[in-house]
């Protein structure tokens, strides 16, 4: 095992890279920090790191998507990777995220918010330290949920297709409360379903989401056929 966790990144700004290769070392984190595709590369294929740092938007033949794709289909298509953008463009934070990488961050770089971000993934003593005070509470004390608002644009036999104003990442598992569920069939209140595709409408400025139905509501997905034959 490690004593200190190995992170890749690839960023065409020198600056950048300068900065995170601080930063990093200083959270205990060996940094490898390069500006084209090709360094990057040769280097995952040696070091095996821990974690990617991945810039969306590398201004060469080989872009992120690019590098993303070769990492998942070719080189490590388990190792988490953050995608870093200069802009806010949820389009491009959606196809990164369908391409295979974890989670992203934008610039200018928040200290704190990389540190979050990299403690969801890999160890390090340097990370510990930066994250403060923390309680844990004992399973099952306390409980909380997070609700999110969104609109159900279509419904077939197979699932609920969902707009919203949050991304919705897919293998996601929702339950869903809408008065339609009741109208469909009267004992279902709310459904367990299972996110299995997310996009972006760029036009109409909304994520989309398509949740299956699991094969546990069989009583509903009985009403909701006979449902559908009758909208129809």
């Amino acid at each position: 095992m490690r004593l200190k966790p190995i992170v890749l990144s690839i960023d065409d700004d020198p600056v950048f890279r300068k900065i995170v290769n601080a930063v990093l070392t200083r959270l205990n984190i060996t940094s490898h920090c390069v500006g084209t595709a090709d360094e990057f590369y040769k280097k995952a294929e040696t070091l095996k790191p821990d974690l990617y740092l991945i810039d969306i938007n590398v201004e060469e033949t080989n872009d992120g998507f690019a590098i993303i794709e070769t990492l998942r289909k070719t080189l490590d298509p388990a190792t988490p990777i953050i995608i870093v953008t200069g802009g806010g463009d949820p389009t491009l934070i959606t196809q990164a995220l369908e391409f295979g990488a974890s989670d992203f961050i934008f610039k200018p770089l928040d200290r704190n918010l990389l540190i979050s971000k990299l403690s969801q993934f890999i160890n390090s003593q340097g990370l510990e330290d930066s994250k403060g005070t923390t309680v844990e509470f004992p399973a099952g004390v306390y409980q909380a949920k997070l609700e999110l608002g969104c609109r159900i644009s279509e419904i077939d036999e197979y699932g609920i297709r969902l707009v919203s104003k949050h991304l919705i990442p897919k293998e996601t598992v929702i339950r869903l409360k809408s008065d339609i569920l009741h109208q469909i069939h009267a004992e279902t209140k709310d459904l367990l379903t299972n996110v299995t595709a997310t996009w972006f409408d760029a036009e109409n400025q909304y994520y989309g989401a398509y949740a299956e139905f699991t094969d546990d509501n069989t009583q509903f997905l009985e009403a909701l056929r006979h449902w559908l034959v009758r909208k129809n």
